[in-house]
This record gives structure tokens, sequence and C-alpha cells, in this order.
């Protein structure tokens, strides 16, 4: 194999994993009732941090539901 494909070949695989990076090994699907209790539960756990819904607000509630997905199949 040519230097160039080999130099091709890898810039393309670190530009794929740029745009879709491999899911977590923490990454969750939950059904939609499991989901809407989580986010229920870290927005008030959050809002207890920040009233005023700035940013501390937003990296808590962005750290609570990290690798969190809701499961389509169960959306109604």
């Amino acid at each position: 194999m040519s230097m160039n494909k080999l130099c091709l070949m890898t810039a393309v695989m670190i530009g794929a994993n740029l745009i879709y990076p491999p899911a977590k090994a923490n990454t969750v699907y939950l059904p939609e009732t499991k989901f809407n209790e989580k986010v229920d539960r870290a927005h008030a756990e959050c809002a207890n941090i920040d009233l005023d819904f700035s940013s501390k607000f937003r990296n808590c509630l962005n750290m609570k539901l990290e690798a969190t997905f809701i499961d389509s199949s169960t959306v109604e």
C-alpha cells in the first residue's frame, strides 16, 4: 500500500471519529417513562444547586444526563 493511501485512510478514520464519535461505555438508552423520571430528578437536584438557572444549572444538568438517551421505540 502506498504512503498516500495510508495517510488518506488515517485522516478519514480520525475525521469519522470526530464527526460521529463512538458510543461511550456508560451510554444508557431508557424507556420514555424512566427517561422522564431521570430528567425530572436531575432538574430538581440541579435547581437546588442554582435557582437562577444559569451556567451552573446547565452544567449540572449536562453532567447528570451525560450519555443518557431515550429509547425511541418506547415513545408513543
